[in-house]
């Protein structure tokens, strides 16, 4: 069995290694890597930490499971920092404080280098059967701890809003979602983790052996594992968000590069309303976001990107802003005066009554009747 635990975590820390080489390899480097990094190098700890305890068994380095298990106790207060980072935010004074329970069990783990030889050996005999007291609280305070700033992270993350206006929009969009995914799958392992240590100390009263050597490592690799590699799909998180360039995964598996600051999405923007105003492809009911897309011989993520980013609304939005204004105008014609409502609104690009009325009234406060009334 030893064998097994041994080289899940010899395992663990070369993929965690991995994992970490390939983020110092990226070009651009942002506080928000460096700080995923240190979460890693946290994980990587607690391993080698295990290792120590359970292959050299050797007394003397007792304190590691106190001082070095407090190192643990630092994991939320960086995850915290990541979020931080990942919404452009600086961190609050207030932040080093969250390191205090870090640093007292450091210290009071320290305290074990001035005890006797003989209570290290009780004590030590203990920690490898999984028996004392105060290193199984700390195993469960550990991941009840990392839960809470999860839990917060995840708060802060939902409470973040992006202004449309924001120039960085979109690439601001796709790093919270990736933060979301983070946060989510780390709070489902601190469950498991939780559950794992819980039952091992009611079943076999080995909380330690059995989470730490196996369960924690296992939960850890696959999580990390997963988010990091569903990071570089979309090879956004860690570059800056003033990146004019960036890249993303579609629906296709294929890579589009996208412009989505500077000059060319301005360019874009005016070329598309110049398209509609000739063309009006916006009375077309089916008009659809590939369809414009390939009128203006662009990619629909482009010019998707380029009306949020540029004009602030979705496509259908976007869209439906024009069919009014072309009602509007079709309502107060002379030419069309004959027409029931319902007709104007199938001619400005409307394929059911009960949308048109609603967007109009929407958009406009009235009722397309009503509209039609007040100003004739």
């Amino acid at each position: 069995m030893q064998e097994y635990m041994l080289f899940i975590n010899l395992f663990v820390i070369f993929n965690f290694s991995l994992l970490i080489t390939f983020l110092l390899l990226k070009k651009s480097k942002q506080k928000d890597t460096y700080f995923l990094i240190i979460l890693i190098l946290i994980l990587i700890n607690t391993s080698i930490n295990n290792l120590i305890l359970y292959y050299f068994k050797v007394s003397a380095i007792l304190f590691t499971q106190l001082s070095f298990g407090g190192i643990n106790l630092i994991y939320g207060p960086i995850l915290l920092a990541l979020v931080f980072f990942l919404q452009e935010k600086e961190l609050p004074k207030s932040w080093k404080w969250h390191f205090i329970p870090a640093v007292g069990f450091f210290i009071y783990g320290l305290s074990y280098l001035f005890i006797s030889q003989e209570l290290k050996e009780v004590y030590f005999k203990q920690m490898l059967n999984g028996e004392h007291l105060l290193v199984n609280i700390l195993n469960f305070f550990i991941i009840i701890h990392a839960m809470f700033y999860m839990i917060i992270a995840k708060k802060q993350l939902n409470n973040f809003k992006i202004s449309k206006e924001n120039p960085a929009f979109w690439v601001l969009q796709l790093k919270l979602r990736w933060a979301n995914d983070f946060i989510k799958y780390q709070i489902i392992a601190a469950v498991i983790m939780f559950l794992g240590c819980f039952i091992s100390l009611v079943l076999l009263s080995k909380p330690v052996i059995f989470c730490d050597m196996v369960v924690g490592p296992c939960v850890s690799m696959f999580i990390y594992s997963f988010t990091v590699y569903m990071n570089f799909q979309f090879n956004i998180v860690y570059e800056r968000v003033t990146n004019p360039i960036i890249e993303i995964k579609d629906s296709k598996s294929t890579i589009r590069n996208l412009s989505i600051l500077g000059d060319k999405g301005i360019e874009l923007k005016n070329k598309l309303e110049l398209h509609l105003e000739k063309y009006k492809s916006y009375v077309d009911a089916e008009i659809n976001l590939q369809k414009l897309a390939d009128e203006l011989e662009v990619s629909p993520t482009l010019l998707s990107q380029t009306i949020n980013q540029n004009i602030g609304v979705n496509f259908t939005d976007y869209i439906n802003n024009f069919r009014i204004e072309e009602a509007k105008k079709l309502l107060i014609s002379d030419k069309q005066k004959h027409l029931k409502v319902d007709a104007i609104g199938e001619m400005a690009g409307f394929n059911s009554r009960s949308t048109f009325y609603s967007i109009f009234k929407k958009n406009t406060g009235i009722s397309p009747a009503a509209f039609k009334n007040k100003i004739l």
